[in-house]
């Protein structure tokens, strides 16, 4: 308790306590040299005398980090072979890179933004074709959130308070299990942290510069998942508008964030928006080719009312109370809500019980991040088309610094009464809660459960009737505490560590009981079902360098298999579902025509599609019926497809 005091009395007012210890001095020699001295030399070694310890364990949280997102990480195959197969492309066209596309000779778009695609495709470039340089960018943009959410909690709370943000961060369950993927979330929740980072220095600064900043992270969270990032931005929004005198200078700070938005992800819009469709990718996952057919229906308002994934809709309103307790059901709880309730009642006791205490910059942080928590609770709670589990990987930010702020205001108060009461009715609520997602899964280890449990009343007889002056009641509180909160995350974060992910949709398990995914005949995940032969993978290899592509397959997932395994490119007929309408049947006959494609590979359910019945109403089921006739079918290392340089028997 003290030594939290004693960091408390560093911190400058509206959080300038300065992680890196506050501004820049104007060095001797001033200029580039004299900077980067001050940055890499003298900064680092005042911080070093003044804080060792604090260095050392923000060290280790990072190495922590980096352990569970990169151990084994390569072992275990492309992770989710759609985007594995993008980058694969946009390492080999910049057009592809630029517009997303599955293959290097554009014929559909990704469903999503291209952003969280290019890091993976620089290290291609730089290191070649692998598992692991396709997904180790995704790791350390894990670390990097971790590194930043410290560095954006310690300026509003002090270095103690980021250390307990990170190591939360850390060590979420789904955390762990979307930075060890190649999903968009890990770049999109990287910027979101950027963006409040931002924004709580232009809080503290009153600099429109950095709140211009906090906009262009934002716009480049869009360009990584689109409308996912909108979650956020009411956040960023309170820490920029909040307690701004009048309405006209609450316009000017949003026009400057909001211009800052525009100016990275108005570009790449405009371009998909003004080419001409015959120059660029297919849209994916969209009817018309529109870019705002993506960003507002497939991509947006339809993951909320159900439009195109569920067949039904409704009112926005009603949607979003149609099931809001979502997040703690089986499905999303293990992965992220282990904390929840303390991050609500902490916020909650910090603002009610010992307002008086915290400073401005607190007050702000804890308002920023529980309206983060509280908008993105809703929506993933309540979106009724596809909300996948591992999305929530964009609260974990909020819950960390929620828990890491609003304690930290709750422990400067520990000898009034109110507060340890309240302190210890979350400590028993976190533990039963935590039981609760335990039990969950009852063949696993069931004195965890009992532990912490245990330590949650511990933890209430301590707060409630202990003698914290003495130092062995507070370490053993401290013990019991962590214990309560952290041991049920960490036994997730070290089983998903360990365990591989079958599927496009990655979750954190507990040790030995890792998922099991079953699509069609053979067991494992998208990317495994969809993976040709070794003969197949050398009849590919051998179609004549003028075959553009030299497989076409129905559907996104089976083509990037045939893709990455081949390295020649395959054409995603249809896009990712197999029901876009690209290309169309008449197009498709003039490049087989033209010689540029060498195989056909229906939709089956041994290449990761399951055939919807309306497939034969679109234009992959009539290039289908129409290689079917034309064409012979042949079989190569047991896979049957259409040689399209061999016409059908008569």
């Amino acid at each position: 308790m003290a030594s939290l005091s004693l960091v408390r009395s560093r911190a400058g007012p509206e959080g300038e306590n300065g992680y890196l210890g506050g501004p820049l001095e104007h060095a001797a020699g001033s200029g580039p040299p004299g900077l980067v001295r001050q940055l890499v030399v003298e900064r680092p070694k005042r911080w070093a005398r003044a804080d060792g310890w604090g260095l050392a364990a923000l060290a280790g949280v990072l190495a922590l980090s980096a352990l569970l997102y990169l151990w084994e990480l390569g072992d275990w195959g492309w992770g989710y072979g759609y985007y594995s197969a993008a980058v694969q492309a946009g390492s080999r066209s910049l057009g592809a890179a630029v517009f997303g596309s599955l293959d290097p000779n554009g014929v559909v778009s990704i469903d999503k933004g291209p952003a969280s695609l290019w890091p993976s495709e620089l290290a291609v470039r730089l290191f070649g074709l692998s598992p692991w340089s396709v997904l180790v960018p995704y790791a350390l943009e894990g670390v990097g959130t971790v590194a930043l959410l410290y560095a954006t909690v310690a300026r509003v709370a002090g270095r103690w308070a980021g250390l307990v943000a990170a190591l939360v961060m850390a060590v979420t369950p789904v955390a762990v299990a979307s930075f060890r993927f190649n999903n968009p979330d890990a770049l999109l929740t990287l910027l979101s942290v950027g963006a409040m980072y931002a924004a709580l220095r232009s809080r503290a600064s009153e600099s429109k510069r950095w709140a211009w900043s906090a906009g262009v992270l934002l716009g480049m969270g869009f360009l990584a998942k689109l409308l996912a990032v909108g979650v956020v931005v009411p956040a960023v929004l309170v820490v920029l508008l909040k307690g701004r005198r009048s309405w006209a200078e609450r316009a000017s700070w949003g026009a400057r964030a909001a211009a800052g938005a525009v100016t990275s992800c108005g570009w790449w819009l405009a371009l998909v928006w003004l080419v001409p469709p015959g120059s660029r990718p297919f849209v994916g996952s969209t009817q018309d080719n529109s870019i705002w057919s993506l960003v507002f229906g497939y991509d947006g308002f339809n993951r909320l009312t159900g439009a195109g994934f569920t067949g039904g809709a409704g009112p926005v309103w009603r949607v979003l109370w149609a099931s809001a307790l979502r997040l703690f059901d089986g499905e999303m709880g293990a992965q992220v809500a282990w904390l929840v309730p303390a991050a609500v009642l902490l916020v909650a006791g910090a603002l009610a019980l010992a307002g008086q205490v915290a400073t401005g910059a607190e007050r702000t942080g804890m308002w920023a991040w529980g309206t983060w928590l509280a908008v993105g609770g809703l929506v993933f709670s309540s979106g009724q088309g596809l909300i996948n589990a591992y999305y929530t990987v964009l609260l974990a930010p909020a819950v960390a610094a929620a828990v890491a702020v609003g304690g930290g205001v709750l422990v400067r108060q520990w000898r009034n009464r109110a507060v340890r009461w309240w302190g210890g009715c979350t400590a028993a609520v976190s533990g039963i809660w935590a039981f609760d997602l335990l039990e969950r899964e009852r063949g696993w280890q069931p004195w965890v459960r009992y532990l912490v449990l245990f330590c949650a009343l511990v933890a209430l007889a301590l707060l409630v009737a202990g003698d914290l002056r003495r130092r062995a009641p507070r370490v053993a509180l401290v013990v019991a505490v962590a214990l309560t909160g952290l041991a049920g995350p960490v036994s997730y974060a070290a089983g998903t560590a360990m365990a591989p992910v079958p599927s496009a949709d990655p979750m954190a398990v507990l040790p030995g009981l890792a998922p099991g995914v079953q699509l069609g005949p053979r067991r494992g995940g998208v990317t495994e079902v969809s993976r040709p032969t070794a003969a197949l993978v050398r009849a590919l290899r051998a179609e004549a360098p003028s075959r553009e592509w030299a497989v076409a397959v129905v559907g996104g997932d089976p083509a990037a298999g045939y893709q990455l395994a081949s390295g020649r490119a395959a054409m995603a007929v249809g896009g990712w579902r197999g029901t876009d309408p690209v290309p169309t049947l008449r197009r498709f006959e003039a490049l087989v025509v033209a010689g540029k494609v060498g195989y056909f590979m229906p939709a089956t359910p041994v290449a990761g599609v399951y055939v919807p019945k309306s497939l034969a109403r679109t234009q992959a089921g009539r290039i289908t019926t129409w290689v079917a006739s034309h064409f012979a079918e042949v079989t190569i290392g047991g896979e049957q497809l259409y040689d399209l340089s061999m016409p059908a028997r008569s």
